[in-house]
Parts: structure tokens; C-alpha cells; sequence
């Protein structure tokens, strides 16, 4: 197996096309500034749940039980919440 595989590698080293593959992925440098905005976004969203979950926690800790809509304004909160 080993063999085998040191024969795909120098026939892959051999042809020119792979060399001027790797030189120019070499030349490429990485850029992370797309992937950097796209996580600034995420974590905005994240930010912006957890404020909602937390808002919704807190309404659903404040509920009167005595109210008599009690029932299906906690449903209502805990739907929210979950989704």
C-alpha cells in the first residue's frame, strides 16, 4: 500500500501542472475578511436571542397567576421562547 502511494505522489510531482498548482496556492494568501464579517453577524444575532430570551423569561416570571388569561399567555411566552 505504502508503494502505491509513493507512486501516485511522484507521478502527481511529475506533472507540471501540479507544480504550478502549488505555486500558486503558495502565492494565495488567505483572506479571512469575509469569514470575519459573517462572524461579527452571528454573534449580533446571538446577542440580540439571548436579550429576547432573557425579556421572555422575565415576562414569564412576572405573569400574575391570578390573572384569568394566565393560562394562554403563558403558552403564548413559553411557544415564543422556545422557537
Amino acid at each position: 500500500m505504502n508503494q502505491m502511494v509513493a507512486n501516485i505522489i511522484s507521478a502527481m510531482v511529475k506533472d507540471p501542472r501540479f507544480s504550478e498548482a502549488i505555486k500558486e496556492k503558495i502565492g494565495t494568501a488567505v483572506d479571512t475578511a469575509d469569514m470575519e464579517k459573517q462572524l461579527e453577524a452571528l454573534q449580533t444575532q446571538l446577542r440580540q436571542a439571548m436579550g429576547t430570551k432573557s425579556r421572555l423569561e422575565r415576562q414569564m416570571d412576572t405573569l400574575d397567576v391570578t390573572d384569568p388569561y394566565y393560562d394562554r399567555k403563558i403558552l403564548d411566552l413559553q411557544y415564543r421562547f422556545d422557537e
